[in-house]
């Protein structure tokens, strides 16, 4: 068989193995010359799976809807968001432009059942299993293969996890907002609820893990979940501009995971103290601490639909995506809701955010090998570990009170 077919192979089974691979965690030279083969097979391997990812989310709404015929229904969600805060819906450059001539929910009480169903669908307390037991499922293989890693080398270990902090946690912060982008403009997911004002219907929230798991949500969370971590075994994998300075694959792709957990919490505290704490006066907040992420949330994202994860770093790049998107898909285009040229477009942004996401980190992983490598003393080092350790605490909160 030609090459391109056996490293393809060699791909795939990667993988399957990759969550229970014990890292190898000896650095690798940097700086090697490029190889164009693997250039042009990662790229294609990226983009193979990004296609996959980006068509398996609506396939997966659509089968839902076999069940619930209003599975996250994009007419009922953007009607929910106009009726009962019009404001939010006219300032959101991408919704205002939209219709919803179809929408099953405009019959009278249809929209409260809309909202109630989303509670208590008999989808909701399966797919809230589903998603609780795989996130078990993604720590234990986690802690298996860091534990593993500490287990044979605790020194290299702790060093490559401290050397990956920063990388590992802007990394997730991509994932975060990347997941929050689809959900409220690509593919229309049940977190739009929370755009909304349910109070009339229930007392409880549509927040993602507050109260229930929106619908559509767990598509979304476990497919990015799943094709970032194959994204980031390829490219540690192959990397072919040699710009990656250690191989520990399995190390780095857990403390992604692990990471990830850190965000859950996030939408099942923090997010509502950001809600009941918000203040217009935190708009010069310190970038990255709690006041500056609930002044972005509360005042930028609930106003106009922009900052999708309150991210010092990001929201710029964010901001450009969500306005180019807008612009493509109503100006345009001119696209109608639900139409054949609504899903091509939706598909086809989402795998060019997808390959955008993996070359940023693939930049972030690089830089931290840069950092580590030969041409940094070990005071550059030190001082690079000690920022990435006050930045992560600063971050989740551990430097600061509400």
């Amino acid at each position: 068989p030609p090459p391109f077919y056996l490293q393809i192979r060699e791909n795939l089974t990667m993988l399957l193995s990759v969550p229970f691979t014990k890292p190898n965690l000896q650095p690798q030279k940097s700086g090697t010359t490029t190889n164009p083969s693997n250039l042009s097979i990662l790229a294609l391997t990226l983009l193979g799976l990004s296609v996959a990812k980006s068509c398996a989310i609506p396939l997966s709404f659509m089968l839902s809807r076999m069940a619930d015929p209003t599975y996250a229904n994009a007419e009922c969600l953007l009607q929910l968001v106009n009726e009962t805060a019009p404001a939010h819906f006219s300032a959101h450059p991408f919704w205002s432009a939209l219709t919803y001539p179809t929408s099953p929910c405009l019959a009278p009480g249809a929209l409260g059942e809309f909202v109630l169903r989303n509670f208590d669908g008999y989808l909701v307390p399966l797919e809230y299993a589903v998603f609780i037991n795989l996130n078990r499922v993604f720590f234990c293989m986690s802690v298996y293969t860091i534990g593993s890693a500490i287990y044979r080398d605790w020194r290299a270990a702790l060093s490559q996890v401290v050397q990956n902090i920063l990388s590992c946690f802007f990394t997730m912060a991509l994932l975060f907002m990347f997941i929050h982008f689809e959900n409220d403009n690509t593919y229309f997911v049940g977190n739009i609820m929370h755009h909304a004002d349910i109070s009339q219907w229930t007392d409880r929230s549509n927040a993602s893990t507050v109260d229930t798991i929106p619908q559509g949500f767990l598509f979304t969370y476990c497919a990015n979940i799943i094709w970032l971590m194959a994204g980031l075994s390829y490219i540690f994998k192959l990397d072919p501009f040699g710009a990656i300075n250690n191989s520990g694959i399995g190390a780095v792709s857990s403390q992604v995971i692990l990471t990830s957990h850190y965000f859950k919490w996030f939408l099942k505290h923090r997010h509502t103290k950001f809600h009941a704490l918000a203040r217009p006066e935190w708009s010069g907040a310190l970038p990255f601490s709690f006041k500056y992420k609930a002044y972005k949330h509360v005042y930028v994202h609930h106003d106009d639909g922009d900052s999708f994860g309150s991210s010092a770093a990001f929201d710029g790049i964010f901001s450009a995506w969500f306005h180019l998107y807008s612009w493509l898909h109503n100006e345009v285009f001119g696209l109608k809701l639900g139409s054949p040229g609504h899903y091509a477009l939706a598909i086809s942004y989402d795998v060019f955010m997808s390959m955008m996401i993996l070359l940023i980190a693939y930049v972030l992983y690089a830089s931290t090998s840069y950092v580590y490598g030969p041409g940094v003393g070990k005071r550059g080092k030190a001082a690079f570990a000690a920022v990435s350790v006050f930045f992560f605490m600063l971050t989740v909160g551990m430097l600061e009170t509400e």
